[in-house]
């Protein structure tokens, strides 16, 4: 009877019990990575060239290999025609000599960045660091004194090879991360780059190649300030190479140890690694080390970017003026002070009416912004205004107009392509830290006296 039963039970267990259904598996990331993007269902909710960006880790879809490096200068005419019309060789020797130069470099650095995860890190990067470093360096070759031991016809010959040699040294200082710090493959990775060889437009088209790759080498820092100096040959004609050397070896050899950031206490040196850091810092503050936004910035509107941008675009177009009644930017003391109040309305007006989303009109709060991202410097008081009373024009008046300022930390955010004019004679701070800038009491002096009320 018992197995009677038993057997019923089952019987009836198999019949009547709900039906199981095998579970489904999980999606390997393999899956995942082979979606199909142009479905339908996932195209409604994503725009053009999304589709990398659903996966994880997300698709490279490469750098254009075929650029020509001529193409890559395009977007850096300005600092070509600082340059040129500021560099002086014989004979057209700008356009003869070095823009040969600018553009065998840019063929050869073509759209690699300048650092893995830190400044210019974005495409075209490393291009774009060497020309603003060489732009700096030419720059501080005005405010530098030169051979001060030698006659002044002596020093008048010299004085344009010196000129010349900061500029090449710092463009090349840091192309032999090239050689050491990167490694460009095509899609599949079977055919490598090697920098020694043609340009990477070249390459790209023996081996019909329409994109390439980048991967990081281990163990590289500080491995490319020797190897930057073994492509002088590379780059620098002959001719170029004779007259820097015709009034002396010492020029080319400062040249070379500065390329290569050794003797640190040499006017070269010095003039290079300074500008070096210049450029660096002022990508780190206004980009966050990635002005392409694309390779670890994160999300958001680049408002200190923008905020200078929109700066400089005023004072091109002369919407604002330097050292004038009325305007908003002053130079004090070397330094540069934007009257803040009227400015942030200004800038905030007209990157909304670019179509400019995010953008804050208080001053109070642009103004922070700017402070935290340190594109401007925080004031005695701990505030990020500084009050400026200006000599010119409280002439004549009993009780002083004082301006609330911002001051950049960085001249050169304004003022990349020239040094800024000269200082105007005020007073900046609150007692009892204000700071007294008079003018200078001779032409030529490099800075205005500074005295503590």
């Amino acid at each position: 009877m018992t197995s009677t039963l038993e057997a019923l039970m089952r019987f009836f267990k198999r019949w009547f019990a709900p039906k199981k259904t095998a579970a489904k598996p999980l999606a390997s990331v393999r899956d995942i990575q082979l979606l199909d993007m142009s479905a339908p269902e996932i195209q409604q909710y994503i725009q053009a060239g999304d589709e990398a960006l659903l996966r994880y880790p997300p698709f490279q879809r490469g750098w254009p290999a075929r650029v020509p490096g001529t193409v890559l200068l395009q977007p850096h005419k300005a600092t070509l025609q600082k340059l040129s019309s500021g560099v002086r060789l014989p004979n057209r020797g700008f356009d003869r000599l070095l823009l040969p130069v600018f553009e065998g470099v840019a063929e050869f650095v073509h759209l690699l960045p300048a650092s893995q995860s830190h400044h210019h890190r974005g495409p075209g990067g490393l291009l774009a660091h060497s020309l603003e470093v060489a732009m700096f360096a030419f720059n501080s070759c005005k405010c530098t004194s030169f051979d001060y031991a030698l006659y002044p016809a002596q020093r008048l010959v010299r004085e344009n090879r010196w000129y010349v040699a900061a500029v090449l040294a710092a463009l090349m200082h840091d192309l032999g991360k090239v050689l050491s710090d990167v490694v460009v493959a095509d899609e599949m990775g079977d055919r490598h780059w090697d920098p020694m060889g043609p340009s990477i437009p070249v390459w790209a088209a023996e081996h019909d190649i329409d994109r390439y790759y980048l991967s990081w080498t281990p163990n590289r820092h500080g491995i490319h300030r020797d190897l930057a100096a073994t492509l002088i040959a590379r780059f620098l004609p002959q001719e170029l190479l004779i007259w820097l050397r015709a009034e002396g070896a010492d020029i080319y050899t400062e040249m070379v140890n500065a390329m290569s950031g050794r003797e640190g206490d040499k006017a070269l040196a010095s003039i290079v690694a300074k500008c070096d850091s210049k450029s660096v810092e002022l990508d780190m503050q206004k980009h966050g080390g990635d002005a392409s936004r694309q390779f670890g910035m994160g999300s958001g509107v680049p408002i200190p970017a923008l905020v200078l941008d929109t700066m400089i675009h005023f004072l091109a177009t002369k919407t604002w003026r330097i050292n004038e009644p009325g305007q908003r930017v002053w130079i004090i003391g070397g330094e540069v002070y934007v009257v803040w109040s009227q400015s942030a309305a200004e800038v905030a007006e007209y990157l909304h009416s670019q179509g400019v989303k995010a953008i804050p009109r208080s001053a109070d709060v642009l103004g922070g912004i700017l402070l935290d991202h340190g594109v401007v410097a925080k004031a005695d008081d701990g505030s990020m205004y500084w009050h400026t009373t200006i000599d010119m024009i409280n002439v004549g008046r009993e009780k002083p107009i004082t301006l609330k300022c911002l001051k950049l930390v960085n001249p050169e955010a304004l003022f990349k392509f020239e040094t800024p004019p000269a200082s105007v004679a005020a007073t900046v701070g609150l007692p009892p830290h204000e700071l007294r800038f008079d003018l200078p009491h001779a032409r030529g002096t490099a800075a205005a006296s500074v005295e503590v009320l």
